[in-house]
């Protein structure tokens, strides 16, 4: 029989996960990762995210509007030829949504991996997950290829399962005049439209 002081001993012993060959592992503390260093943002980029987001959320508000006002104005023939209103009202209505709900926790700044070459931003739908690049905070703040549009242009791959089939303003006009059906469903498109309907 085991003495009561010795029982006392061996329940701490594995109860702390000190002993024993299926001992549980202690969670190693977390690593403090400096601001601005592997892909963390600063309070500047999320000043700048933030503001981003608000003015697309007001502009994709704005574009709801113009839509179900009745005509689509000629901005939408331009993205998206002869395709239907509602596609495009609906993807609309999903990014407004993504914006309202404000930037995904898993945001990330400036990460070296992703952010190569001309990338701005990206987007990992896996995971909700959103990059901005450095490139991103050197865009303008209106006119095509904005941070809001970028904005945009990236949360519609995680809410509209838009893709990007083609890229640039000549080739998204290519596109809806060739493809409607696939402008409706490209990121650069629906980026372009709300950019070009103007304040």
């Amino acid at each position: 029989m085991i003495r009561r002081g010795v029982w006392l001993a061996l329940l701490l012993l594995f109860g702390l996960g000190l002993a024993g060959p299926g001992r549980a592992q202690l969670a190693p503390e977390p690593k403090q990762v400096r601001p601005g260093v592997a892909g963390v943002c600063t309070d500047r980029h999320h000043a700048v995210i933030d503001e981003a987001y608000a003015e697309a959320a007001r502009r994709v508000r704005l574009a709801l509007a113009r839509l179900s006002a009745g005509e689509p104005p000629p901005e939408f023939r331009r993205w998206f030829g002869d395709a239907p209103v509602k596609p495009v009202e609906t993807r609309l209505r999903l990014i407004l949504a993504a914006l309202e709900r404000g930037r995904p926790h898993d945001t990330a700044c400036e990460q070296p991996r992703a952010c190569q070459g001309t990338v701005a931003a990206y987007a990992m739908p896996a995971t909700g997950a959103l990059g901005f690049c450095a490139r991103f905070f050197r865009m303008p703040d209106a006119g095509l290829d904005s941070r809001f549009g970028t904005v945009i242009h990236e949360l519609s791959h995680l809410v509209a399962d838009t893709e990007d089939f083609a890229y640039g303003p000549r080739r998204a006009e290519a596109l809806a005049r060739e493809n409607p059906g696939l402008a409706v469903r490209n990121a650069d498109n629906l980026q372009y439209f709300v950019e070009s309907l103007g304040r």
